[in-house]
C-alpha cells in the first residue's frame, strides 16, 4: 500500500457484516496509519444501495487509535466539518483497509459546537451486538479523547482536483498527446471546476464527516 495506490475500505458492524465499502486513493503511509482522499462523484456501495460523494475528503485511519476522521471541504475548498468515526484502529490486509465501526460520531462544524451523534444507534447496538459495559465504558472514552482532537485539529487543506488526462489525437499518421482544452468543441466542466484550495491550510477548526449509518447527507 503506497501513495497514489487506489484501495478499498471497508467498514464493518460489530457482527463482522459489511455496511458500506468504497474505494479511496492513499495519500500517504507511515507506521501510524493511512491516510487516503474521496472526491465528489467517488461510488459508495452497501446491502441497501450505493451512492456518490458530494465533497471532497481526506481521511486519517490510524492503526492504533479507536477512531478514525474526515475532514470534509466544499467545492470550493472550505472546510465543512470534521467528522470522527469511534471505531477500532483500521487494519490493512493487502490493499484493502479495514475498520467495525462502533456507531457514535464526534462532529464539528466551523463556528459551531462540538457534536456527539448516534447515541440512539449505539444504544442499539449495545443491546443487539451485546456490548459489555466494560466495552461501552471504553467507547465512552474514545468519545472524550475524539473531542479533544477535534477541538484542537489543524485542517490539512482540500486535496487537489484530479488532474486530466490528455488525450492522445493522430494527425498525418502520427500520434501527439494534446490537451483536453486544445481539442475542437470542448469546454471545461465537471465537479472539479473553478475549485480552489482550502481558506487556510493552517485554521484550527475541525467538522464531521460520513455518519455511521449508510446515508449520503454529510458527504
Amino acid at each position: 500500500m503506497r501513495s497514489g495506490d487506489t484501495i478499498i475500505i471497508r467498514a464493518l458492524k460489530s457482527d463482522g457484516s459489511c455496511y458500506r465499502h468504497w474505494r479511496a486513493t492513499v495519500e500517504s503511509t507511515s507506521g501510524e496509519g493511512v491516510v487516503t482522499i474521496n472526491r465528489p462523484g467517488d461510488v459508495v456501495g452497501g446491502p441497501a444501495g450505493g451512492w456518490e460523494f458530494k465533497h471532497s475528503a481526506r481521511n486519517f485511519y490510524w492503526f492504533s487509535k479507536p477512531y478514525n476522521l474526515s475532514e470534509v471541504y466544499h467545492p470550493d475548498g472550505r472546510l465543512k466539518q470534521i467528522y470522527i468515526h469511534i471505531a477500532s484502529p483500521a487494519r490493512a490486509c493487502g490493499q484493502t483497509l479495514i475498520y467495525t465501526d462502533y456507531e457514535l460520531d464526534v462532529v464539528k462544524r466551523p463556528g459551531q459546537e462540538l457534536l456527539v451523534r448516534d447515541e440512539d444507534e449505539f444504544a442499539h447496538a449495545c443491546q443487539a451486538y451485546g456490548y459489555t459495559p466494560e466495552f461501552q465504558c471504553s467507547c465512552r472514552e474514545a468519545v472524550s479523547e475524539a473531542l479533544q482532537v477535534a477541538d484542537c485539529w489543524r485542517v490539512t487543506g482540500a486535496p487537489r482536483a484530479r488532474r486530466r488526462r490528455p488525450r492522445r489525437v493522430r494527425s498525418r499518421g502520427s500520434a501527439r498527446i494534446v490537451p483536453r482544452d486544445e481539442l475542437p468543441g470542448r469546454e471545461e466542466t465537471g465537479p472539479y471546476r473553478g475549485a480552489s484550495a482550502a481558506d487556510s491550510a493552517g485554521t484550527r477548526t475541525v467538522t464531521p464527516a460520513m455518519d455511521s449509518s449508510t446515508r449520503n447527507t454529510d458527504v
